[in-house]
Formats: C-alpha cells, structure tokens, sequence
C-alpha cells in the first residue's frame, strides 16, 4: 500500500512557525542590547572626553602660572549639559605641586577624578 505525501501537515506548520518566532525574538533582543549598550558607551565616552580636556587645560593653566589659587574655591562649569565642579589645593609638603580634585555630573552618573601637576 502507498501513502501519499502532498505537503506539509499542519502541525509542522506550527511548529516551524513557532520556531521561526523564537529565533527572530532571539535575535531582535540581542539586537536591541546592543544598542543600548553602544549608546550608554557613546555618553560615557563623551563624558570622559570633557572631563579630560577641563583637566588638561587647569594642569595647562598651572603650568604656565595662568592660574589664580585661592583657598577652598570651587570652580563650577556647565559644558554640554554636564556639570563639572573642580578644586586646586597647593600640597604643602612638596615643592610647587598641586592637587587637582573634578567631579562630573550628567543627569545619570556621576564621575570623580583627582590629580596631581606639579610647576
């Protein structure tokens, strides 16, 4: 006796069907991580570079005496949106060298940095 094979049965429509949905859903989730991910690096990044070039620019200053020291002063910058908040102090236990202390504040994080430079 023969059998005949028109075609598909149903359930294995279904179930390829099934299978397809999930390995789309794997895929676009996958997808979707790593465009948050990116895009969470692509705003740290952009921190870190502000807040190297404010710092590069008071070592700058203190190098070539641009820079005008007074005592407990806090320097308070708006650049792109971010805050930066920076103190210098004198170390008075070495000679011409001083401390650099910035903070870095977005909406969402918050980064910390000091320094040290000396004349």
């Amino acid at each position: 006796m023969k059998t005949k094979k028109s075609g598909f049965i149903s359930i294995e429509c279904i179930m390829s069907i099934a299978i397809l949905y999930v390995a789309v859903y794997l895929v676009s989730t996958s997808l979707y991580n790593c465009y948050s991910f990116i895009s969470k690096n692509v705003s740290n990044r952009e921190m870190l570079n502000i807040a190297k070039k404010y710092l590069e620019d008071e070592k700058y200053k203190i190098k070539n005496n641009e820079y005008q020291l007074t005592e407990d002063e806090i320097n308070k910058n708006y650049i792109k949106g971010y805050e930066i908040n920076s103190t210098v102090k004198q170390i008075l236990n070495y000679y011409q060298c001083y401390e650099i202390n910035m903070e870095i504040k977005s909406d969402l994080k918050q980064l910390r940095f000091k320094s040290y430079v000396t004349k």
